[in-house]
């Protein structure tokens, strides 16, 4: 095919055109189907290492690789280590509440997590609301708790 140097400039600046309409596109439509689909995050951070937890009346440590509880909660070592690992990578979808406003609960419970390399405990706030319990997260996100999640991250 035999073009002008005038022509081959006008071709590439087509294609280059055609380039940036179909990555702006294939953006937005990501974009989309990103907001169709409920959020979802985690309690804390998936990386982390949970050292400590120090819910309402117990505490769970690590003693090396494995777990204990004190007072004990009756759980083994491998269900307090399950509990622990679900606080860490369990998924949980967002609660969107009108900014500004905050969950009004007449109970809430406070848990503290010491994680390797935090100085400060990360504490999360279980929250009873009207349509169910909600728990903070350590980026001050309300996430919703079903019975099933529930019976995962505390001792039954």
């Amino acid at each position: 095919m035999k073009l002008s140097k005038k022509a081959w400039n006008n071709v590439l600046i087509f294609a280059v055109l055609g380039m940036i309409f179909i990555f702006n596109f294939s953006h937005k439509k990501m974009l989309h189907d990103e907001n169709s689909t409920p959020k979802q995050a985690t309690l804390l951070p998936s990386q982390g290492m949970i050292l400590t937890m120090q819910g309402p009346d117990y505490t769970i440590e690590r003693i090396g690789r494995s777990w204990r509880s004190r007072p004990d909660i009756g759980l083994a070592p491998e269900q307090l280590g399950q509990m622990m690992d679900a606080w860490l990578s369990q998924p949980l979808a967002t609660l969107e509440l009108p900014e500004g406003q905050l969950p009004v609960s007449q109970f809430s419970q406070e848990y503290q997590f010491w994680m390797a390399g935090i100085d400060e405990p990360v504490s999360l706030v279980l929250y009873q609301l009207d349509n169910g319990l909600v728990i903070s997260n350590w980026q001050s996100q309300l996430l919703k708790l079903d019975d099933l999640t529930i019976h995962k991250l505390l001792p039954r």
